[in-house]
């Protein structure tokens, strides 16, 4: 069987990750939830989560959270289990809407596969994305 589990390496973690991450990668929309896709280089699948106020209390966010980590960890053995379909790996953050806290574990379910398949099966993703940094004030 293969892991299941939700490692340290398979989520992003700090600031400065997402900053980078947000910086390079290529944008999806769902009803509920936003996308963020980048490419690795390694084979690894990754998930950084950001939820706002906007989203509810502190109760409906967590909630939220714990469906869509599940959902990964539950989802990435199979995306990291087809050869033909992933020669390199991705790193993704999702960013709840407010419809979110609404939406079933099924339904956020089907609009994270959804949007998983599509980047996946996207000419786009290959592509490394390069931006500029932002500058700093008072450079």
């Amino acid at each position: 069987m293969a892991d299941e589990r939700l490692r340290k390496k398979n989520r992003l973690r700090g600031s400065k990750q997402f900053q980078l991450h947000f910086r390079q990668a290529h944008r999806r929309e769902t009803s509920a939830l936003v996308f963020y896709f980048k490419a690795l280089d390694a084979e690894d699948c990754r998930l950084g989560l950001t939820v706002s106020r906007k989203v509810g209390s502190a109760v409906e966010r967590n909630r939220v959270k714990r469906r869509l980590r599940e959902i990964f960890r539950k989802r990435k053995a199979v995306w990291q289990g087809q050869p033909d379909r992933i020669d390199r790996g991705f790193q993704v953050v999702i960013r709840p809407k407010a419809e979110a806290v609404h939406c079933t574990y099924k339904q956020l379910d089907r609009q994270v596969q959804g949007a998983v398949e599509r980047y996946l099966a996207s000419p786009k993703r290959m592509e490394k994305t390069r931006r500029s940094p932002r500058r700093k004030s008072g450079e």
